[in-house]
């Protein structure tokens, strides 16, 4: 039980994280519906196989179909935390990403999360 949850809160945490990250272009500028990603792309840590297939299949195409681009990062956990590490001082090659349950407490300790407003 505890294992889907942390995946269902996985999931929920990366679409509503790709979707903040998103939805703080200015929309308002927008001519057309459909063009508020136009021209962005969002970086997308995640391990991929199956899982990753659901991700290209359920959050691509909505990204898509406001002009964004979705990019995919496929590594574990720990090789996406080196690579985001290494790039301190330039641009991160990670977006959001997705992490496991044993790493949560350094990210708490390290101030490396942010918190969701679900409302």
């Amino acid at each position: 039980m505890m294992r889907l949850f942390t995946r269902t809160a996985l999931v929920a945490m990366g679409a509503v994280g790709a979707m903040s990250v998103l939805s703080a272009i200015d929309t308002d500028s927008a001519a057309w519906a459909g063009d508020r990603f136009k021209g962005q792309v969002l970086k997308v840590g995640t391990w991929g196989g199956k899982w990753g297939g659901f991700q290209k299949e359920i959050i691509v195409p909505k990204i898509e179909a406001e002009g964004g681009e979705v990019q995919f990062v496929h590594a574990s956990t720990q090789d996406n935390i080196a690579k985001l590490a290494a790039a301190r001082g330039r641009d991160v090659p990670i977006d959001v990403m997705e992490i496991l349950d044993a790493i949560m407490p350094t990210f708490t300790k390290e101030n490396l999360l942010q918190k969701i407003d679900l409302s």
